[in-house]
């Protein structure tokens, strides 16, 4: 069986903040497996990959989101007019 780590077990590891750890998870510096909504777990290849700085790098992962055909929240072109104080 493999050896997995807790994010807090990362974070011990290299001496960092846990919020440290999750925006790595979240920027695709450091992967993690998701057990359930809120358990996720980091394997040793991954960490090692990360070590070796062979991780998945933001600009791809922005460049492969932006290919995604996800709608898209869309504004109003008009936007509402501002109201004058009236002088009274």
């Amino acid at each position: 069986m493999e050896k997995v780590l807790t994010p807090q077990n990362v974070a011990e590891r290299y001496d960092v903040c846990i919020a440290t750890v999750w925006r790595w998870i979240r920027s695709g510096r450091l992967t993690a497996v998701r057990l359930t909504e809120r358990s996720y777990r980091i394997r040793t290849e991954d960490i090692e990959a990360f070590e070796r700085g062979d991780s998945l790098k933001l600009d791809q992962l922005k460049k492969d989101r932006s290919q995604k055909d996800l709608p898209k929240k869309t504004r109003s072109s008009s936007a509402p007019a501002k109201r004058e104080k009236s002088k009274k």
